[in-house]
């Protein structure tokens, strides 16, 4: 087929030179264009490479962070453990074992600093390992009297979690290369359990597990250069723009990526310098797409299979994370049951350390032990039916004949049985029989009654209630308190939402149990509803058909 079969009719009347002249134009501006799109999309790929390089080293740098952080609760446990039999052999020697500079990088320490004047609110280093000339020189120091550090530790002290200074310079700067520092404190109460009110926090610190790290040192190895360079990391104070910790403020005019990150309630800002990324035959591109552009069937036929190759790769990525998704979820399940059975012997053994005639310390240990063994099953038992919920479909349930009061009855009284000190009121009106799996809807009505004791007013009841409904009954938990925020009711019921934190620090969830409510309302062919404003507290409604057929008889 000829390119004059190709135009319009009144188009090939033209004469060849017009022709010429029509295909011409048509193929600069199609080369202009295409021109264009080449240079957008490297530009893309610069800016794609720059933005990868840069979240691999804040995902090094976070679990830098996250690996000092666990450090310093161990050493915490540690300090609890020994008590007062703690001294330097002993704190050496457990510090000695962690191998620091190995594990560890950019670390000068782990150190013990003990209130020793509550009104003044005074410490004193008293270890500080391993205790090299540097770490010497810090001994006796009392960190609150300088404002950077008592910002952090009253930070720490309060609200019962580590927290890292902004930019100091620690007292182990002994030489003339001194370098801006930085450190981590967490804190130590009395029973190393954190009390539930700013007050009490006060009142039961004993000291503070900390670690100085000096920013020369922090920062080898964990930034590696390959795509964005490192120029200045910047500690933020309040409002301020916050002091240079680390490098060098940028020169006019360079262009940098800028990310801010906040790690034990102290934000950094790091400003990366983006490096040329392109090689030569990316740069060289767009000046190959104009040399070939003027003919168009080679660029139609070009911009086709870029765009094959493209929509090709879209779908194998899109099948290889899908299949990840699967082997996550499958691998959640089989690790969770594998859990079972550990946590199963925990629990037993608690129970028989229980019947023993134990000494009071020693017996609230064995009841913590089996507390949190526990809230461990639950997690075990909450993360299988998400992986059966994910794999499956759905949580199966088995449909029985029953009554769904004393189903209530029984889930009310061993919630009740956990925590004594709570009001619980059980309201039921007519016939509560049904088929029914008994066993999910108690885990389901526990699930809620668990959500209403952390998230509500904690002198005020939980009411479980039931009533009929239609052809179906309602069970609706309500408890007192704060209102939910309307921008979370929407997704209450997803996996992995949590919802304000409550006044109970114990009960922890990773914010499963919210949607195993929906997922064994939804398995009843029923529905669950929330409703939260201010006056009226909080209530989840569940909706559930009674089954094949109401059980025949009168109730009672």
């Amino acid at each position: 087929m000829t390119l004059g079969r190709l135009l319009p009719q009144p188009l090939r009347s033209w004469t060849l030179p017009g022709r010429a002249v029509l295909v011409l134009v048509g193929a600069l501006v199609l080369t202009v264009f295409a021109s264009e799109i080449s240079r957008r999309s490297i530009e893309e790929r610069r800016q794609a490479r720059v933005a990868d390089a840069i979240a691999k080293d804040l995902f090094r740098l976070e679990s830098r962070i996250s690996s000092y952080l666990a450090l310093l609760r161990a050493t915490r446990a540690f300090v609890h453990a020994e008590g007062p039999a703690l001294d330097a052999a002993r704190m050496r020697g457990f510090v000695g074992s962690l191998r620091l500079h190995r594990d560890y990088p950019g670390v000068q320490g782990i150190g013990w600093s003990p209130l020793v004047d509550r009104r003044a609110w005074r410490y004193r280093i008293a270890y500080l390992e391993p205790l090299d000339a540097r770490n010497r020189a810090a001994l006796g120091f009392d960190m609150h009297s300088e404002p950077v550090r008592a910002a952090a530790m009253d930070r720490a002290r309060d609200n019962g979690a580590s927290a890292m200074s902004g930019v100091v310079v620690l007292k182990q700067e002994i030489t003339a290369d001194k370098s801006p520092g930085f450190l981590i404190y967490t804190p130590l109460y009395q029973g190393d359990v954190v009390p539930p009110t700013v007050q009490a926090r006060r009142e039961r610190l004993v000291g503070f597990i900390y670690a100085p790290f000096r920013s020369v040192d922090f920062v080898a190895g964990v930034f590696r250069g390959a795509g964005a360079r490192l120029q200045s990391i910047h500690a933020s104070s309040g409002t301020l723009p916050g002091e240079l910790l680390w490098g060098q403020e940028p020169p006019p005019g360079m262009a940098v990526v800028t990310r801010e990150v906040t790690f034990a309630s102290q934000t950094w800002t790091l400003r990366f310098q983006p490096q040329e990324l392109l090689s030569t035959g990316e740069r060289l591109e767009p000046l190959l797409v104009l040399a070939v552009g003027l003919v168009t069937s080679l660029l139609l036929f070009e911009l086709t299979r870029v765009q094959g190759r493209q929509r090709r790769q879209a779908e194998e990525r899109n099948l290889a994370l899908q299949q990840q998704v699967q082997f996550a979820d499958l691998f959640v399940g089989i690790v969770s049951h594998d859990l079972r059975n550990p946590v199963n012997v925990i629990r037993l053994n608690a129970a028989l350390l229980a019947r023993e005639p134990l000494a009071h310390e020693q017996a609230l240990r064995v009841q913590r032990i089996a507390s949190s063994a526990a809230a461990s099953e639950r997690l075990i038992h909450d993360l299988l039916d998400l992986t059966r919920a994910r794999l499956a479909g759905g949580i199966p349930v088995q449909r029985q004949p029953g009554d769904l009061a004393a189903i209530l009855q029984h889930a009310v009284e061993e919630v009740k049985a956990a925590h004594p000190g709570r009001d619980f009121r059980l309201e039921v009106q007519g016939d509560g029989r049904g088929e029914w799996d008994g066993d999910r809807l108690a885990q389901a009505v526990g699930n809620l009654l668990r959500n209403a004791l952390v998230h509500g007013d904690p002198q005020a009841p939980v009411t479980v209630g039931l009533a009929e409904a239609g052809h179906g009954l309602e069970v609706s938990v309500q408890n007192e308190g704060p209102p939910i925020p309307p921008d979370l009711l929407p997704v209450l019921f997803e996996p992995m939402r949590q919802g304000t934190p409550g006044t109970d620090s114990q009960a922890r969830s990773i914010g499963l149990g919210l949607f195993i409510v929906e997922q064994i309302a939804r398995a009843h062919g029923g529905t669950v509803s929330c409703h939260s404003a201010a006056g009226d507290g909080t209530t989840f409604t569940l909706r559930l058909p009674r089954g094949q057929a109401r059980l025949s008889g009168n109730p009672g």
